[in-house]
């Protein structure tokens, strides 16, 4: 209900690594979620230059406990850009060119797959998400050069306790947009950039789990893909001035924005309800809401500055 607020960790005690240690730089918190059974949050940090351009994410790893505790599993290096928390309490780690999965009992790690880095053409690094689903891992990997006329983006899927195999190819996969599975691995959705260079438009479409039988669901110059619902076939997606809930053979439902507002992240509470966050492009501000299928919603917590990012927390049953 957005009540009794408290702050479990300040970024400006935690460690930049020596490399990264430049003059009049910080280091911030980056991309955190729930621990398994909830009895605290995970998190890594980013190194931010605060003169100009310049940071990256230290591929670090930190737990912080509900009673204040705070521990680093990983340190710069050995943790990962993004993670995501197995059933099974064990962490995967995407790193610059390979997938990792660690205890975090013992801190043992396993590589699951290695590539060839990403070429950006900017200086930041490109971190793949596997995506966890019933029937094992699935992944997205752009190639070494995407920018090259004809390249695709190779899905690979691992089912549990095998080796990764590529099961399908898709073209003209942006690199800021992900190739996301529902939960039985089944079904996928994607955003795919015009190849034309007189248009801007993006276009969103379902498709089965290998990327086979894709078809054209949204259209826009602005898309975003959000994320699928939990168990079920719907998922949220969200355009310029819009955030919208799809499902595959089904038209979307559209909820309008007020004027200058855009959705920047949005999670799944329920069949009909949600969490998003929506940032003010016009005031400054944030806002994270719940809301719904009927388009209701209510403001759980507000801010000015840069937008926030979220973490829910759902418990089984």
């Amino acid at each position: 209900d957005g009540k009794d607020h408290r702050t479990l960790v300040t970024s400006s005690i935690l460690p930049m690594a020596e490399e990264q240690n430049i003059a009049n730089a910080a280091v911030l918190i980056d991309a955190i979620q729930w621990q398994p059974g909830a009895d605290g949050v995970a998190f890594n940090t980013r190194m931010q230059n605060l003169d100009g351009p310049g940071g990256g994410n230290q591929e670090d790893l930190w737990l912080a406990t509900l009673d204040g505790q705070l521990i680093n599993s990983f340190p710069a290096g050995q943790g990962g850009g993004r993670f995501s928390f197995e059933p099974s309490g064990h962490v995967l780690l995407s790193r610059a060119g390979e997938i990792a999965r660690a205890d975090l009992q013992n801190l043992d790690q396993d590589i699951l797959l290695r590539f060839e880095p990403v070429n950006t053409a900017s200086e930041y690094i490109y971190y793949p998400m596997p995506n966890q689903t019933e029937s094992g891992i699935y992944l997205a990997l752009p190639p070494s050069d995407p920018w090259l006329p004809g390249a695709l983006t190779a899905l690979w899927r691992a089912p549990v306790n095998t080796q990764a195999n590529e099961i399908g190819r898709l073209a003209d996969i942006p690199l800021d947009q992900p190739v996301a599975w529902s939960s039985d691995g089944r079904q996928t959705v994607f955003i795919q950039q015009s190849s034309d260079a007189e248009q801007s438009t993006l276009r969103l479409f379902t498709a089965e789990g290998d990327g086979s039988q894709a078809v054209p669901y949204a259209g826009s110059p602005s898309l975003k893909f959000l994320e699928w619902q939990p168990g079920a076939d719907k998922f949220l997606y969200t355009g310029a001035g819009f955030y919208a809930v799809g499902r595959a053979q089904a038209p979307p439902e559209q909820i309008l924005l007020p004027d200058g507002q855009m959705t920047t992240q949005g999670r799944w509470l329920s069949g009909d309800s949600f969490v998003i966050v929506n940032v003010d492009t016009l005031n400054q501000g944030w806002q994270i809401q719940s809301a719904n299928t009927a388009g209701e919603s209510k403001v759980l917590a507000a801010g000015s500055g840069l937008p926030t990012t979220i973490a829910i927390w759902l418990p089984e049953g």
